[in-house]
């Protein structure tokens, strides 16, 4: 063999040298961080099978430290089911944190997952893991969107007050707290959003009515010093209410102030009939409800009795006829027109 042949065997053998000696550090720092992993698991109650570490000792005694290398990369697996475990008892300790329902059982999942590891099946091991974790995940998200619902609903409530009855939405409300308290998050979650929907709905479409109250005894041709009863007999909160009238002439402000459900306002004017008899009176109310300052206007017809002037027949109270319409009208300026019967409140 020659110089220079030699030369080239020589290069070879120091370049597979420095091989080995590569191969054998990355073996050593694969083995290391393999010992970790596996105290690591056991720290955490999980435990594998020691296939794994005996085949790579096998082949790093018999200097196959690439090949040992190899097989021991399955340490990764054992260190991604350690990490998953340690994320499912934080994710469970939030969730006890909040009191969710305990669904989960954290010795039965390390059992479970230990099954799998002993195995060598790491992976269905994880992925046994991370649907607990998704699962708790999920609970916890329903138990911050439960929260965030209950209190809109209760703040809905307490803001309605101030335009609408809101007694029939109580129980809805009720209910949500109670399922809420109990954990009982997504029919809490359905309860409140029905709620909330319900209440908004009324505060768009709940109309505002009102029943009015003519005087009695008024007397032809004269200024009858007079009281007209307005009653809030809807579910609404009046802001004000104006009339005009078209058979009597009146003298004096025919308006009211803010009128609560279920109460009423007095309006005094003096009213002046043309006529004694039973004359028909056409009275238009402009109704302004509190929440949107929606205007609802009314025109009724009703049939009132005046006396003759010094005396005659008593006059009878006001009474409606069936010729009775509502006209809607919202801020874009639309007018809805539609028999009062037909009205929903």
């Amino acid at each position: 063999m020659d110089y220079g042949s030699i030369l080239k065997e020589l290069d070879k053998a120091l370049e597979k040298a420095e091989t080995t000696e590569k191969e054998f550090d990355t073996c050593k720092k694969s083995m290391s961080r393999f010992n970790k992993l596996s105290e690591q698991s056991k720290d955490n109650g999980l435990l594998f099978t020691e296939d794994i570490y005996n085949k790579a000792m096998e082949k790093y005694e018999a200097g196959s430290y690439s090949e040992a290398t190899d097989i021991l990369q399955e340490a990764q697996s054992v260190g991604d089911n350690t990490d998953c475990f340690e994320l499912l008892e934080i994710t469970l300790e939030e969730s006890d944190g909040f009191k969710i329902k305990k669904e989960i059982d954290l010795k039965k999942i390390r059992k479970d997952m230990n099954k799998f590891m002993l195995n060598g099946d790491f992976s269905s091991a994880q992925d046994l893991c991370n649907n607990y974790i998704s699962i708790t995940k999920d609970n916890i998200s329903d138990y911050n969107e439960a929260k965030n619902q209950v209190s809109i609903f209760n703040n809905l409530i307490e803001d309605s007050k101030k335009h609408i009855l809101i007694e029939q939405f109580v129980p809805e409300q009720e209910a949500a707290e109670q399922n809420f308290e109990e954990r009982d998050l997504k029919p809490t979650i359905d309860i409140a959003k029905k709620g909330i929907e319900k209440i908004e709905k009324a505060l768009a479409n709940w109309i505002p009515k009102i029943k009015l109250t003519l005087p009695e005894d008024l007397v032809a041709t004269e200024s009858n010093r007079a009281s007209i009863i307005v009653e809030n007999i809807g579910k609404t909160k009046i802001l004000s209410v104006n009339l005009t009238m078209e058979g009597l002439d009146a003298a004096g402000k025919l308006s009211t102030k803010e009128i609560l459900p279920g109460k009423s306002a007095e309006i005094i004017v003096g009213l002046i009939p043309s006529t004694p008899g039973n004359i028909p009176v056409t009275i238009n109310s402009t109704i302004v409800r509190s929440f949107d300052s929606t205007e609802t206007s009314v025109d009724e017809e009703v049939w009132v009795q005046i006396l003759r002037p010094g005396g005659g027949a008593p006059g009878g109270r006001a009474s409606g006829n069936a010729k009775s319409s509502m006209k809607l009208h919202n801020k874009s300026g639309f007018y809805h027109s539609l028999p009062l019967e037909y009205l929903m409140f």
